[in-house]
């Protein structure tokens, strides 16, 4: 345990007191929703009358949610060449969006016949992933106290999507089940871009 230790406290020490080629950057950032995009969902109430007429009234609920709000873990992994002027870097990132929650639902009810009625309400999330290996040259530029940098390279990604939907049945006819449940997975995931 002691050599463990004295070991970890060297590894400590020297980064601070000899310079390295080689550097670890773990990072994390928090994106916030700037532009939301508009996801409307209908819901209606419905008279069924024993003359066969039906009286339906909808309702439209707008949704104002973004796409790209949500966690990014990240590490960078680098190494400098010939005085911190050339190096390269290999950036490593994963997002995890936030997931986005709808809800509809629909009534059917018999005016004539109180006692009966169908309810169905429907939950709705969309899940997004995203995760990425950038590999990059870096040229670095430094003058007194300042420094510039500029980085070219390429990006590898695959992003992923889940749709879930559940729907509860409630349901007061005669010969129908009183409550059902339904659940469903929707997932897109593409191959490496």
């Amino acid at each position: 345990m002691k050599k463990s230790l004295i070991l970890l406290l060297f590894l400590l020490i020297s980064q601070f007191l000899i310079p390295q080629s080689f550097y670890i950057e773990p990072y994390y950032s928090r994106s916030f929703a700037l532009e939301k995009s508009d996801f409307s969902h209908i819901s209606s109430t419905t008279e069924l009358y024993f003359n066969d007429s039906i009286n339906t009234i909808y309702y439209n609920k707008v949704y104002h949610y973004s796409l790209g709000t949500g966690n990014n873990y990240g590490l960078i992994l680098g190494y400098d060449f010939s005085k911190n002027m050339i190096g390269v870097e290999v950036d490593i990132r994963y997002f995890k969006g936030k997931p986005l929650k709808f809800n509809d639902w629909d009534y059917i009810i018999y005016p004539e016949a109180p006692s009966y009625h169908v309810e169905f309400n429907y939950d709705y999330t969309l899940k997004s992933r995203y995760f990425s290996i950038a590999p990059s040259l870096k040229l670095t530029l430094n003058k007194n106290k300042w420094g510039l940098f500029l980085k070219t390279g390429l990006l590898i990604a695959r992003c992923s999507f889940s749709y879930e939907e559940e729907t509860w049945i409630y349901n007061t006819l005669p010969n129908y089940y009183p409550f059902e449940h339904i659940s469903s997975v929707l997932q897109y995931k593409p191959k490496w871009q």
